[in-house]
């Protein structure tokens, strides 16, 4: 067949704002009580975000490893800040960490990965 694009050219592709990672708070119990944070991964590492239930139904997700040294984030409940070990070698960190839209619904939290 001559003339035809082929198929890989012709396939949409799934916009990235319409990807979630769902996390099932009746797997994790622990992330149901306001003040409580888990680690976020998945089996190919590729993604590795910190969860943390801020208040009630109110949850926010972020990269957890640091912009400077790639360090893993710890969140401190009593204060409400996140920690980091390591030594900033250059006076400055290299930006934000990235956060993730999320929606709470009954058993499940969203994380928007787009």
């Amino acid at each position: 067949m001559t003339g035809l694009p082929p198929l890989c050219c012709t396939t949409s592709a799934l916009p990235a704002e319409s990807i979630a990672f769902v996390v099932d708070l009746s797997r994790g119990p622990r992330l149901r009580r306001t003040g409580a944070a888990v680690s976020v991964l998945d089996e190919g590492g590729k993604l590795n975000l910190i969860l943390i239930h801020v208040r009630r139904g109110v949850y926010v997700a972020m990269d957890r490893a640091c912009t400077h040294g790639g360090a893993q984030c710890r969140f401190n409940a009593k204060r409400h800040t996140l920690h980091l070990r390591g030594t900033l070698l250059h006076g400055r960190t290299h930006g934000n960490l990235r956060t993730y839209v999320t929606k709470a619904s009954g058993e499940r939290v969203e994380i928007w990965l787009g």
